[in-house]
């Protein structure tokens, strides 16, 4: 039998978490360094993304497709699942401007650009700094234990006691046909 589906969002919660506490790292060393950590962040901030894109993605499939409507079946659309979907596309938002930032970083770094200096001027004016990188972290880390809270405390409960056992079941059974699938 499939892991109760709460008990596989709650864990996804924990594993995207842990990610976030080096990106929150990160940030902090963008804060008191600036432009000279930008180097060392790339990478990580690279990995987040990719992680934003994948198991972040899936995660939120499972709750829109899946989670969310079993809940509104019984309560309607309009309450807290309509503002976690709210709150997906801001998380989604973010996870947009991060990789739009390491893309320009990047650019900037890389050693066929360094003769464009129109376009190191206009990217600079853009944006493509480690301020921006630093926002963006700071953004996504907080949007993100927003909202796994509100989940975690609010959601979450009510739709243990909402949902019946043949419903949950159910849903467990599509989270793991969804981890097979991947995003």
């Amino acid at each position: 039998m499939p892991q109760h589906p709460i008990k596989t969002l709650l864990r996804e919660h924990a594993e995207i978490m842990a990610e976030a506490g080096g990106l929150r790292q990160m940030v902090q060393r963008l804060t008191v360094e600036g432009e000279a950590a930008v180097a060392d962040a790339l990478p990580l901030f690279a990995a987040f993304a990719e992680m934003m894109a994948t198991k972040l993605e899936l995660h939120r499939q499972k709750e829109d497709q899946v989670f969310f409507p079993a809940i509104e079946a019984v309560i309607g659309q309009f309450g807290p699942t309509s503002v976690m979907r709210i709150e997906h596309q801001q998380i989604h938002a973010q996870g947009v401007l991060l990789r739009q930032t390491l893309y320009e970083l990047n650019e900037i770094q890389h050693p066929a650009i360094e003769a464009g200096a129109a376009k190191l001027r206009a990217l600079a004016a853009t944006g493509g700094s480690a301020a921006t990188l630093r926002q963006a972290g700071e953004e996504i880390t907080d949007l993100l234990n927003s909202h796994f809270g509100k989940e975690e405390h609010i959601l979450f409960p009510m739709a243990h006691n909402l949902l019946d056992g043949v419903t949950l079941e159910e849903i467990a059974s599509r989270f793991e046909e969804m981890d097979i699938a991947g995003v």
